[in-house]
């Protein structure tokens, strides 16, 4: 189903063939992640992980009948993880991480004392903007 989603969000014309397939230029690979990521899309990465020669002698030494090449996910980009700089070059807003924590200073059943943690990273400049605790 990933033809079709290609073809909605990215403008992508349907390759001939009987299974619907689309594609693009390696060139257009991190706008094109990028905007999927906006999107609200999760952008699994797949890479190749094996030669040709290496399918080969795996044919011989283990008995097995491939005919690709093994690839693996090496990457998952979300809205949430544009951190990378070159992802971020199409639209350059700045994408802050935030995290919360809770904790009790007694047991937190009874009234003790809650004291929450928050900090918020700008991973477009690199660098902390704030971290506050507070009671």
């Amino acid at each position: 189903m990933d033809a079709h989603v290609g073809v909605k969000e990215l403008d992508l014309q349907y390759m001939k063939g009987e299974q619907p397939h689309c594609g693009f230029p390696e060139k257009n690979f991190l706008m094109n992640v990028e905007k999927l990521a906006r999107k609200g899309y999760r952008v699994l990465v797949v890479e190749q992980t094996e030669t040709p020669e290496q399918m080969e002698i795996s044919w011989k030494v283990k008995g097995s009948k491939q005919k690709v090449v093994r690839r693996e996910i090496c990457a998952v980009v979300t809205k949430g993880t544009l951190t990378d700089g070159e992802l971020l070059s199409a639209n350059p807003e700045a994408p802050f991480l935030m995290a919360l924590t809770e904790c009790y200073k007694d047991h937190p059943n009874t009234n003790s004392k809650r004291i929450y943690g928050v900090c918020v990273v700008d991973f477009w400049t690199e660098w902390m903007i704030s971290e506050i605790s507070f009671l």
